[in-house]
């Protein structure tokens, strides 16, 4: 019997498959033939009246309201891939940011006591009602501690992380599914695209994780100027509560609250820029979702950065490439940009690179001409996500997420300054940045962090020597060369010394047509008692020769 058959969450797939159908995706349960792996008899098969009039973009996104947080959730990340879904569908997952209710008060209380053992009035001096701020997974409320601290409390909805395990579970259970019976689900990644999802959502289930993500970039932002990062309480956060300082300010969407104080959108867009920048391309450690609702401007002027509930880290190699993809862009280097994806994606099939590199070079065309401000990093980058998906050309996680914070920097930059662009602020940068990873502390950081690794290497290597060299004497271990392509040096070999063969002997038989015409006075000789005609004899010899090695080297094709 197969798994799907002993199900133990059938009545959350039938949902699942009911608001399928009632938002007119039910030919996708057909297509696939989902249901014949279910034991399902009551899913209704018919869209929902009053729909037809709305776009797929619009029902899809009411589809994912309503089937709750980890929908909405995978409508949110869903909304960043735009190689893989069209404009318009883009647009409408993009406003499941703000459409989820708030739980209740009854409720987060009860999740705080439950992990702290304790009645809320002994964590918390002052707790509000009423939450400043809801989302998918949590709420925040403000609330003061009993030292008199101003704090801002996160708190996860009651059972979400049962809810969301659940619905993973069924989701990779229809990604396989899809997978294996369509092209379109291969072609994806489907088990993988939601394995990524699920490792991404677990991640932010844990609230620990989000502190410790502000504390690192907090850490690694120290000194730069313009840039606040509030402060962790870890004695009143846990997996399921996180407590942070309260910063006041206005957030950057209320901008007519902004202009009346007096606050330059010019100066917050390069502040923030070079703030993100700094993380991406300097510490390799990043808050990847940089939109206005994320960012306080303080009384005394300075950006409080805020949710670090989605943050990511980038290898030294994959910052490279990032930098030398940015700088081709900027120079509309085609080649380099295909080499680039290249190396940092991973081909699933063979790459036509002469059809790439066409296609690139077109790209390059659309917007290498356009002045610096007029250039959007971003979208570039998601037509360049397009075309290696066209490709087959898998990037790591990694990499789109940096793609999605610099396209969304990028609506933040339009939102303050729309005469600015995010490549106009980050050039200057170029050289200072460049200057900083060739500085002393950075050549020092590289040493310490690179010559105990080459040390110990080279302290390896005569051990591993003496223990190679001991095997090989006692014939336990066994020494394979290859050469590549030998039988095509041989063969050219082989044809060059037939050919060198054939001159020679032609060389011989031109000497002795010499010499039956100069030595007419030798032509007879004695031989046995007798008057042989030697010369001809040897004519005839060389002549037979020549014949035969000619046939031969015509037989073997090798000439």
């Amino acid at each position: 019997m197969s798994l799907f058959k002993r199900y133990r969450h059938l009545r959350r797939l039938e949902k699942i498959l009911r608001v399928i159908w009632r938002y007119g995706f039910g030919y996708l349960i057909d297509q696939t033939g989902i249901l014949s792996h279910f034991p399902l008899k009551r899913v209704k098969r018919r869209a929902a009246k009053g729909l037809e009039s709305l776009s797929r973009g619009e029902r899809l996104r009411m589809a994912l309201t309503d089937l709750g947080h980890t929908f909405i959730k995978l409508g949110q990340v869903l909304s960043t891939r735009r190689e893989l879904l069209p404009e318009d569908i883009i647009l409408q997952l993009q406003k499941l940011q703000d459409e989820v209710e708030p739980f209740s008060f009854e409720e987060a209380k009860s999740q705080i006591e439950a992990e702290f053992h304790l009645p809320l009035e002994e964590v918390f001096a002052r707790f509000d009602s009423e939450p400043m701020a809801s989302a998918s997974i949590g709420q925040v409320h403000t609330a003061v501690l009993h030292s008199g601290r101003d704090v801002v409390v996160k708190v996860q909805r009651p059972g979400i992380r049962r809810t969301i395990e659940v619905d993973l579970e069924i989701l990779f259970d229809l990604a396989r599914i899809v997978e294996h019976r369509t092209s379109w689900g291969q072609l994806y990644g489907l088990q993988d695209m939601i394995g990524e999802f699920a490792a991404s959502i677990r991640r932010e289930m844990d609230y620990t994780q989000e502190g410790r993500n502000a504390d690192r970039i907090r850490k690694n932002l120290a000194g730069s100027e313009g840039i606040y990062i509030p402060k962790i309480y870890w004695d009143y956060s846990t997996q399921r509560v996180l407590t942070m300082e309260h910063v006041g300010g206005t957030k950057l969407t209320h901008k007519g609250e902004l202009e009346r104080m007096g606050v330059e959108g010019r100066e917050v867009a390069r502040v923030l820029t070079r703030s993100v920048v700094k993380q991406v391309l300097v510490h390799g450690f990043f808050h990847a979702d940089p939109h206005p609702g994320n960012i306080k401007v303080m009384p005394g002027g300075q950006l409080a950065l805020l949710d670090f509930g989605m943050a990511s880290n980038l290898t030294e190699a994959q910052r490279s490439f990032f930098i030398t993809l940015i700088w081709a862009i900027l120079r509309g280097n085609s080649r380099k940009i295909m080499r680039g994806l290249l190396e940092i994606g991973s081909p699933a099939a063979e790459v036509d690179e002469r059809k790439l590199l066409a296609e690139i070079e077109r790209l390059r065309d659309k917007y290498y001409d356009l002045p610096l401000k007029d250039l959007k990093l971003g979208e570039s980058i998601s037509e360049l996500h397009k075309l290696a998906y066209k490709y087959q050309i898998r990037f790591p996680t990694e990499f789109t997420v940096v793609s999605k914070a610099v396209l969304t920097l990028e609506g933040t930059i339009s939102y303050l300054a729309p005469e600015l662009s995010f490549l106009e602020i980050v050039e200057p940068m170029g050289k200072e940045l460049f200057q900083e990873r060739l500085s002393r502390r950075q050549l020092r950081r590289w040493l310490t962090e690179s010559l105990p690794s080459y040390g110990e290497m080279l302290l390896e290597i005569p051990e591993r020597m003496h223990s190679l060299l001991g095997r090989l004497e006692k014939n336990q271990a066994k020494l394979t060369l290859e050469f590549k392509e030998t039988e095509k040096i041989l063969n050219r070999l082989e044809r060059t010394g037939n050919r060198l063969s054939f001159s020679m002997v032609l060389l011989s038989f031109s000497i002795v047509m010499a010499g039956l015409m100069v030595a007419d006075s030798i032509r007879d000789m004695s031989l046995f008692g007798g008057r042989v005609p030697v010369l001809e004899l040897g004519y005839l010899a060389a002549g037979a020769m020549t014949t035969w090695l000619i046939y031969s080297i015509i037989r073997s094709g090798r000439i």
